[in-house]
């Protein structure tokens, strides 16, 4: 396994001034999973798909640079909804802000919390697209 992703993910959390305690909260993930992906120990591991766009956009760098594809860690894209990256990692800012202030109510039903964040992104999508439509016109 190529130690690429480990390396930039530890750079960049330290960039952050983030520990794995930190990094577990912001991704939504377990501190042995962060320790993993820091590549720490034998256990060396890669996120999934979604967690690796979470964390690419999270550190506004391209999944590309995450994998060693590119050297490169700020390629302007499209994402299929047409969203920039800048536009992606402010959606996914507030989603990981929103979801741990809500988590810091444990009265809250994972359900209710589910439905909470859904209304939220279409909320912020819906923004982010009056926002443009009233650029481009």
């Amino acid at each position: 396994m190529s130690d690429i992703f480990h390396e930039r993910f530890t750079e960049l959390m330290d960039k952050k001034g983030w520990n794995q305690d930190v990094g577990a909260l912001k991704f939504g993930v377990s501190r042995v999973s962060i320790s993993k992906y820091m590549g720490k120990g034998k256990d060396r591991s890669l996120p999934g798909y979604d967690l690796l766009i979470k964390i690419a956009n999270t550190f506004n760098v391209s999944v590309d640079y995450m994998l060693g594809r590119t050297d490169e860690p700020f390629e302007l894209y499209k994402s299929e909804n047409g969203q920039s990256l800048e536009e992606e990692k402010s959606l996914s800012d507030f989603m990981v802000q929103a979801e741990m202030m809500l988590h810091e109510n444990a009265n809250i039903e994972d359900a209710v919390l589910k439905n909470i964040l859904r209304y939220m992104k279409f909320t912020f999508e819906e923004k982010m697209n009056e926002k443009k439509n009233n650029i481009n016109t």
